[in-house]
């Protein structure tokens, strides 16, 4: 076998020494140790440790408490910051009892800090990533809030599809505006859309006040609907009021507005089918006899007037001033009893 080696504490990368006494004076240390505690601002004679104060390399020391918790079998730690002429680095020394003194081994913190602070500014980063994901998600979780019903959100998440549903009574809005292709030709565009922009928001405000809910809009049609995402009784009276409101909030708007807006509304109460139209753009829509005796109402509404069927008249009968129509003659139903709302009683 070949010789081997012995190894010795210089061999070690880190500084290491050994002291005994009161006060502990160096008896043993290496290379690494000369290098970090030595400096050329002192004495040179300090550049050999044998024999010195530990005191005069490691001025923090504070020997007595080091000794109390050593003498519990605990270890115990000091840091400091060291400036030589090698380098400028935070040092971490750790001290234990060994045979009749103390063994001192040294470690650069300075990296580890680095490492700490470079941790610390990724998991800042990390945060702020998250954060915007977070608000991103809200934010399409609310943009996708007003596009589609929360029932038909909750299949889509759940199953990846959704079902149509069926709904037996319903109360459904169409909203149209009288002479809209005559005003269409005489507006710029950038203006027609501005103000049906600001007209459908205030409709959509109004609409949230009464737990109602835009389905779509098509062109100057207004399209809307109660009842159908919640089981409230109550679906033709809020419908109903909305449709108060809208009106009022048009003949405000046109006091103080040179373009005038003037519309009809029907509302029906009945049964309806909504669900998800497409795969590659998600559109919720309505379909059925509700959402077709709602249009025909519509239809044949007058000028600022609320048209409603008998059966939202049944329903509401008690809460609105209204005004009873002759029997009209409407497409694909024949003769139907409709009413004019008036008002709010009370």
């Amino acid at each position: 076998m070949g010789n081997v080696k012995k190894l010795t504490i210089d061999d070690l990368n880190n500084p290491v020494l050994y002291v005994e006494g009161t006060p502990w004076i160096v008896i043993e240390y290496n290379c690494i140790a000369k290098e970090w505690l030595s400096s050329s601002q002192e004495d040179v004679s300090l550049k050999y440790m044998d024999g010195k104060k530990l005191i005069t390399f490691i001025p923090d020391i504070n020997q007595s408490r080091l000794e109390r918790r050593i003498s519990k079998g605990q270890s115990a730690t000091v840091e400091m910051t060291i400036v030589n002429d090698t380098a400028n680095r935070t040092a971490l020394f750790h001290f234990r009892p060994f045979k009749n003194g103390v063994l001192i081994e040294g470690y650069d913190n300075s990296s580890v800090k680095e490492t700490k602070a470079m941790l610390a500014s990724y998991s800042q980063i990390l945060e702020e990533k998250q954060n915007e994901i977070q608000q991103e998600h809200a934010r399409a979780e609310s943009l996708l809030a007003n596009i589609l019903p929360p029932n038909t959100i909750h299949q889509l998440k759940t199953f990846g599809k959704t079902i149509p549903e069926r709904y037996a009574d319903v109360s459904v809005l169409f909203l149209d505006f009288v002479g809209f292709t005559e005003t269409s030709e005489e507006m710029e565009p950038e203006i027609l859309f501005g103000e049906l922009n600001e007209i459908f928001t205030a409709f959509d405000v109004i609409c949230e006040k009464y737990n109602c809910e835009r389905i779509k809009t098509i062109g100057d049609a207004y399209l809307a609907v109660s009842g159908m995402n919640s089981s409230n009784e109550e679906h033709a009276f809020l419908m109903t009021s909305a449709a108060l409101e809208m009106r009022e909030f048009l003949f405000a708007r046109n006091q103080c507005s040179s373009h005038q807006w003037l519309c009809k509304i029907g509302i029906h109460s009945g049964p309806l089918v909504g669900g998800v139209v497409g795969k590659l753009k998600y559109i919720y829509d309505i379909f059925g006899d509700g959402v077709n005796t709602a249009s025909r109402m519509e239809s044949i509404s007058e000028t600022m007037k609320i048209n409603i069927s008998q059966s939202t008249h049944s329903k509401i009968e008690q809460l609105f001033t209204m005004e009873k129509r002759d029997l009209l003659e409407v497409k694909g139903k024949g003769e139907m009893q409709t009413y004019f709302v008036n008002d709010l009683k009370n």
